[in-house]
């Protein structure tokens, strides 16, 4: 059965804008450590702005969509994503998207409102809301995404989020969620984390004082690179978070500590996340059925696009083989190290074309 007989689903995608983010296992291992149980939350920063409170620059043509983060300056990440999965080939999924930004800011050469109002004429595919482009508003973007989707889709089963700098296999994504909702009740799915500590290192960028965060340990949560939720569940956080101190960290702040309060369940899918790029590409190179459905781009854009092909050729044509059962991708793959491409810092110019 085709998958849009039997799966509706909305992807949030939340923007590498600040690539360092979105990388929590990739480039730094520090940004969390083992630890002890979960103390209760107590009082400490000002509250979680209500979202009520703030209006929608853009709104992309279709209510139901699949949402992905996306700072408003990645032109060439969001071209990617519309590349390696076009709008006939997420319907063909059940799956709609929007792209989740903020206003450029000021002085910043890298996007003008101007350009993303004549994107979204284009591709009719960006909500905007009127708050600042900056990794401490994650938190703000990850949450309008949320409530758009709750709001806006209720037809939708699911909601998947991820960032905008992401592989992923979206074929044998949607079988493992409907294979699983069939059989097992989560409200999150994803690469779970628990029992992890704040780092407290003033020198360390991920560094959160106690007037930020006052526990000593994270609650459980997933990681923003890739989950899934329903809309009755994204409702719920959102809810929830109006009545938190803010934070910034938007995975922790949404799938953990507003989590919490609704005693989410968890669905930990850990083992089909890489965080290794150099892992997707040897599964294109030797054309075998690749092991994890969920890794970094590293800021290659064309890994999206090539992982995507290879993932559809495995899922429609059958040309893939498999793996011996003793044997694990990352065991036979010899790859070069891929440094992360920021895609910051260095000032050119250069023709994008939007496709």
């Amino acid at each position: 059965m085709d998958a849009k007989f039997y799966f509706k689903a909305i992807l949030l995608f939340i923007p590498c804008s600040l690539v360092f983010y979105w990388m929590t296992l990739y480039d730094d291992p520090t940004k969390y450590s083992p630890t002890a149980e979960p103390e209760a939350i107590q009082p400490g920063a000002a509250h979680f702005w209500a979202l009520h409170d703030f209006s929608y620059i853009l709104t992309p043509r279709n209510k139901c969509q699949i949402l992905v983060t996306s700072y408003s300056g990645e032109v060439m990440a969001r071209s990617a994503l519309r590349r390696a999965y076009p709008i006939d080939e997420l319907l063909r999924l059940g799956i709609w998207r929007v792209f989740l930004l903020a206003k450029p800011k000021r002085g910043v050469v890298d996007a003008s409102q101007s350009s993303l109002v004549d994107e979204n004429r284009r591709f009719g595919d960006l909500l905007q809301g009127d708050f600042d482009e900056s990794y401490r508003n994650l938190t703000y973007k990850h949450a309008m995404g949320l409530k758009w989707a709750s709001t806006s889709c209720p037809s939708a089963q699911y909601v998947m989020k991820m960032d905008d700098d992401i592989a992923v296999d979206l074929y044998r994504v949607t079988e493992t969620i409907v294979g699983y909702g069939s059989n097992t009740t989560f409200d999150l799915m994803g690469y779970v984390f628990d029992k992890l500590r704040p780092i407290r290192l003033k020198a360390n960028k991920w560094y959160v004082t106690t007037h930020e965060y006052n526990r000593e340990v994270y609650p459980k949560f997933v990681s923003g690179w890739f989950y899934v939720t329903k809309p009755e569940v994204a409702k719920l956080l959102v809810e929830n978070a109006l009545s938190l101190p803010y934070f910034w960290i938007d995975d922790v702040f949404l799938t953990g500590i507003a989590a919490e309060l609704i005693n989410a369940r968890f669905l930990d899918v850990g083992r089909l996340f890489s965080t290794y790029p150099e892992v997707l590409d040897c599964c294109v190179s030797k054309n075998v059925v690749c092991e994890y459905l969920v890794a970094p781009s590293s800021g290659d854009f064309d890994l999206q696009i090539r992982f995507q092909r290879h993932s559809h050729n495995c899922k429609y044509s059958g040309s893939c083989s498999s793996l011996a059962p003793d044997l694990n991708i990352s065991q036979i793959c010899v790859a070069k190290k891929v440094l992360p491409k920021l895609h910051r810092g260095f000032p050119s110019f250069a023709q994008i074309q939007l496709r």
